[in-house]
Order: C-alpha cells, then structure tokens, then sequence
C-alpha cells in the first residue's frame, strides 16, 4: 500500500468528521444566537468546517495522484 493511500484514507474520514461536526456545531442556539450579533461562526466551528473541507480535498487530492501513479506504473510495462 503506498503512502498516497495511507494519508488520503486517513484523511478522507477525518476531514468528513470534522466537517460533520462542524455543521452540527453550526445549528446549536448558541452558535445561531452568536451569529446574529457577529454575522460570523465562532473560531471553533469555523476550524472544523475549514479544516474538515481541507482534509477532504486533500484525501481526494492524494487519492486521484495514487490512481494515477497506478495507472502509469500498468501502461508502462
């Protein structure tokens, strides 16, 4: 298993966790109550929700970069 998989299958679920959470974190009456005032999310939801995006673009970068190093690797024998 290459080191492209490893990460991009580790960071796939994390970053869909985080985004998850973050979205949850959106919906509280606090963060809604808070949003009113600010017109902003609080720092920690923010983070999740870019961190989750983040994470998730990234898995799926390195993940299309391990299809292709694969796919290279059987057109060149």
């Amino acid at each position: 298993m290459s080191l492209h998989l490893m990460f991009s299958l580790l960071l796939l679920p994390s970053g869909m966790a985080l985004l998850y959470f973050g979205l949850q974190a959106s919906q509280t009456s606090y963060e809604q109550d808070f949003e009113s005032f600010s017109h902003s999310l609080t720092d920690s939801t923010a983070w999740c929700l870019v961190g989750g995006f983040m994470a998730i673009l990234g898995g799926l970068t390195l993940l299309v970069i391990h299809y292709f190093q694969q796919l290279s690797l059987f057109t060149a024998t």
